[in-house]
């Protein structure tokens, strides 16, 4: 799953497992920002479980960037998801029918080298939502977490995210790809 910071990922994700079981397929999440959790030092090591919702963003965001900059690769998530999806295979061996939804891809150089490894058998769902209702949406998560009465008060912090999310997005590739 691809989509912009704010797109509502989780019912997309909802909704594509229960269009799956519909065709008796298993549906297992990869779920990124979460498994960055399993990595050992900083940033990764403190990374968040629970903290106002636009700190623990911008943490995974630089935690990310961190990871793809220390292996010196652009598609280095992807290749974690790649890992992931081994272990998933082994572990539900007996299961003929499965699908492995990766939340969510950021970097072009992420889905070029899904393509490459799964061929046919990868495909990209992108998820958009109007810029107005991004903002919305992130400034209701982040004044929900700070226990705030008015999303209002947080639209500016809902626009930072956006705009870090769209210049990250659209950054260069590291100097060996």
């Amino acid at each position: 799953l691809v989509g912009p910071v704010g797109t509502d990922l989780d019912t997309v994700y909802q909704s594509l497992k229960d269009a799956l079981q519909c065709v008796r397929y298993k549906a297992y999440r990869i779920h990124l920002s979460q498994m960055m959790h399993g990595l050992a030092g900083d940033p990764w090591d403190a990374l968040p479980e629970i903290e106002p919702y636009d700190t623990r963003l911008n943490r995974y965001m630089t935690a990310g960037n961190k990871f793809r900059e220390r292996t010196e690769h652009n598609n280095a998530m992807a290749l974690m998801a790649m890992i992931a999806i081994r272990s998933q295979r082994e572990e539900h061996i007996s299961e003929p029918r499965r699908a492995y939804i990766i939340k969510s891809l950021k970097r072009e150089e992420e889905v070029q080298t899904l393509r490459r490894v799964y061929g046919p058998a990868f495909v990209l769902i992108a998820a958009y939502s109007s810029r107005t209702d991004r903002e919305r949406r992130l400034a209701e998560d982040i004044s929900r977490t700070r226990h705030a009465l008015k999303s209002e008060d947080f639209v500016d912090d809902a626009r930072k995210l956006m705009r870090r999310d769209e210049e990250e997005s659209a950054a260069p590739p590291l100097a060996n790809e």
